[in-house]
């Protein structure tokens, strides 16, 4: 590729503009990092590109999640002609695999998952475990591992643990455990009433907003959430649940309150919330799968085994008796080492552009 060519890259993704917007920061800030080193790269976001002749113009796809097509395939748009057709325009196809397959079960979502991860030139993997078994159930591909970055660009501000406390209307003589992130199913929700019933008696609180979300487009919806929500907050007292999500303003505050963070999902390949956590310097308990399972082996955090109540039970304890030590410091240290956002937007640079060389 010549010095300074500009290099188009197109990102498919639900919203086109004002990324910054959206609830989940991944793309707006790694791309927004990548910019900042490499004035040449140009992104491109808009999920009906694909389809239009303006595709052919760029260098790299690079999908994230495969199933931003799915109105486009249920209107009968062929997602594999035309991935084959822009293949053979030389455009590298470029998947990051953030998930196995979708996280809700859904013919058309497990169509475009398959077509992508068949047919793509370049595999981007965020941990050694799915690289391991991606690397020869995808042989078309080259495998690359990239870390998730920490949201370093965006979050600044760390306040003290009193000022949160007050500001959330907190307690001082509690201890927190903060669990962010959507509730996918009631197996989500079983983990955290068994660990609010287990420590109740040891003035634990368990911050989970999200537990229930007390809104939805239709009334019935809004009503069947609100009652669910009342009824956990009745039976599970030490369970703190607003019914929405943590504002990215309010976030530094909930972190500074916590004492750990807890990882509730049994089933899990990648999360966003453990490289959060590092950031904010805190004690991560998480299951022993996927990436995830491994990243918290490897870094010292306790780990549980998702089906075994005193494996979960356990590493709560574990990670309440660390509280004190130096891990959480070593977790924000590491993270700020390993996966500050100019590390990570320098390594997806160096791919892209060796890729197309």
């Amino acid at each position: 590729m010549a010095k300074n060519k500009r290099l188009n890259i197109y990102i498919p993704y639900w919203i086109s503009k004002n990324l910054e917007t959206a609830d989940n920061p991944y793309i707006y800030t790694l791309t927004e990092g990548i910019k900042t080193q490499d004035t040449n790269i140009q992104f491109f976001f808009n999920k009906d590109l694909l389809w239009e002749y303006a595709c052919e113009e760029m260098d790299i796809i690079h999908i994230m999640w495969p199933n931003v097509f799915d109105q486009a395939m249920l209107s009968g748009r062929d997602l594999d002609e035309r991935i084959h057709y822009l293949k053979s325009k030389k455009i590298m196809i470029f998947v990051t695999c953030h998930n196995f397959i979708p996280h809700t079960s859904n013919a058309i979502w497990e169509k475009a998952y398959n077509i992508i991860y068949n047919n793509c030139d370049v595999m981007i993997h965020l941990g050694n475990y799915s690289y391991n078994v991606c690397n020869g159930k995808y042989p078309q591909a080259q495998h690359y591992i990239i870390p998730h970055h920490i949201y370093d660009t965006i979050y600044t501000y760390f306040p003290k643990r009193d000022e949160a406390l007050a500001k959330l209307s907190l307690k001082h003589n509690f201890h927190y455990i903060l669990c962010i992130g959507a509730f996918r199913n009631e197996e989500e929700r079983e983990i955290v009433r068994m660990i609010a019933k287990r420590f109740k008696s040891q003035k634990v609180k368990i911050i989970a907003p999200t537990f229930y979300l007390a809104s939805g487009g239709k009334y019935k919806i809004w009503r069947n959430s609100s009652r669910k929500l009342l009824k956990s907050s009745f039976l599970y007292s030490n369970i703190i649940i607003s019914g929405k999500y943590i504002s990215n303003a309010d976030l530094p505050l909930y972190y500074s309150a916590c004492d750990i963070a807890l990882i509730q999902r049994p089933k899990i390949l990648n999360s966003g919330n453990l490289p959060l956590s590092f950031l904010f310097g805190k004690i991560v308990v998480g299951p022993n799968v996927g990436n995830v399972g491994e990243i918290l082996e490897e870094t010292g955090n306790p780990t549980f085994i998702p089906d075994d109540k005193n494996s979960i039970f356990n590493a709560i304890t574990k990670g309440l008796n660390l509280v004190q030590s130096q891990l959480g410091k070593a977790n924000r240290e590491y993270g700020l080492k390993n996966w500050n956002t100019n590390l990570i937007s320098n390594k997806y640079i160096s791919l892209y552009k060796s890729s197309i060389k």
